[in-house]
């Protein structure tokens, strides 16, 4: 009986976990992880069903309904925790990619009046040229993310708003990069003017 409960521990460390859900935000993070970690719940499913119902141990038949029923029990917790885990880095990064377009927006009605305010927007407009790369990154991240939610838990999980959401950010991409080009040539424009000003004045003064 001991070298048998001794065989069949493994299939319920989960239960020896004080938090599963901290134990798989500390332990998984990326996508490939989270797919991982997906096939092998999966796969450990299919084992379990297989697992005896009895155990004949001498003369004596011990029932293993109990055990397979805890089994089943902390593979299906592992799976809605890792459905729910990747849900909440799917809605952080979707509020990020948010903020950013936000604060990008509002910087691009700015209209420069001096030179100074110029040459701040334009490090401003450098600034979100070079974030522009790692959002549109992350934005791919997202829907192979949403996609695996989908594979993963079907029509468990209720994601028509991020769906909702990453569909804005397809739309308004193209507008957003077309806003950031003509806010670069309105830039350009109002430093040439100013420009003419200034040498206007300097001409004046000298006349």
């Amino acid at each position: 009986l001991r070298k048998l409960c001794k065989d069949m521990k493994p299939w319920v460390a989960l239960g020896g976990l004080q938090s599963l859900e901290e134990f798989v935000e500390s332990e998984i993070s990326t996508l490939e992880e989270f797919e991982t970690n997906f096939k092998m719940v999966k796969k450990r499913v299919k084992q379990a069903e297989k697992l005896p119902d009895f155990h004949k141990i001498e003369c004596v038949n011990v029932s293993a309904g109990p055990f397979k029923a805890a089994v089943d029990d902390q593979l299906n917790q592992l799976n809605n925790q890792l459905i729910a885990s990747l849900r909440k880095d799917l809605d952080k990064n979707v509020t990020e990619i948010e903020t950013f377009l936000g604060g990008a927006e509002a910087m691009l009605q700015k209209k420069p009046e001096s030179i100074e305010e110029i040459g701040a927007l334009k490090k401003e407009w450098n600034k979100i040229s070079e974030e522009k790369k790692n959002i549109k990154s992350k934005r791919k991240v997202c829907e192979q993310q949403l996609k695996l939610l989908l594979s993963a838990a079907g029509n468990r999980a209720n994601l028509g708003d991020i769906r909702e959401r990453l569909s804005n950010f397809t739309n308004g991409w193209v507008e957003f990069e077309g806003s950031m080009e003509e806010f670069n040539g309105m830039i350009e424009e109002q430093r040439e003017g100013l420009k003419a000003q200034v040498d206007g004045s300097v001409q004046s003064c000298r006349e």
